[in-house]
């Protein structure tokens, strides 16, 4: 479940929506700056102009010798509306489905007593987990994540995984989708259980 991925957008070329936004602004852009802006090859972008510009999505003018500049046309307008608004359907699906197997997963930690947890992991789904913890009346003691400790999120501190060892918790959830407990080796030495959320 990545929210940049094409599990997420199966289908839909986001690339594409982030040409076409980046040809939205009001300065005409080279290729290469554009391939330097969405953060792709410039033989890719190439590539993608031409398709653009025989769709009629936009338009090519020369700014000198060796430069070209691209621009959107109002077809190319319609359909940046129209991929972006794909992509948001897409992205609430996503939301959507995430929250449900969220609540359903707590939903059972709180059936078997679960009421003092820790987060292990920053992402779009641990934003989930606290909606639906403060949802159940379950109590987020403190978070975890090797990338963001001593940081804030959401107004709480941000621990290691041994921060949360020296808590008193009822569990500790992973707030990811992977189960696999190879990869957060740092969570086999936590006196605490841990909670998967299955799919």
């Amino acid at each position: 479940m990545n929210s940049q991925g094409t599990a997420l957008h199966e289908g839909l070329d986001v690339r594409e929506l982030r040409v076409l936004e980046e040809l939205g602004s009001p300065q005409p852009v080279t290729q290469r700056e554009l391939a330097r802006k969405v953060g792709i090859a410039v033989g890719l972008a190439n590539a993608m102009l031409k398709r653009m510009a025989r769709k009629g999505w936009i338009e090519v003018k020369d700014l000198d010798a060796r430069r070209l500049a691209y621009t959107l046309t109002p077809q190319g307008g319609k359909e940046k509306s129209r991929l972006a608004y794909q992509y948001f359907e897409r992205t609430l699906d996503f939301y959507k489905q995430a929250r449900y197997r969220v609540k359903d997963n707590l939903f059972k930690a709180h059936q078997r007593g679960i009421r003092r947890v820790g987060l292990y992991g920053i992402n779009e789904v641990a934003e989930i987990c606290y909606l639906t913890l403060r949802e159940l009346g379950m109590e987020l003691v403190l978070v975890g994540s090797p990338k963001h400790a001593g940081e804030a999120w959401l107004g709480m501190p941000v621990g290691t995984a041994g921060d949360l060892a020296g808590k008193s918790l009822d569990a500790v959830v992973v707030t990811d989708f992977d189960t696999d407990p190879e990869r957060y080796p740092e969570l086999k030495s936590l006196d605490v259980p841990i909670l998967w959320l299955e799919a």
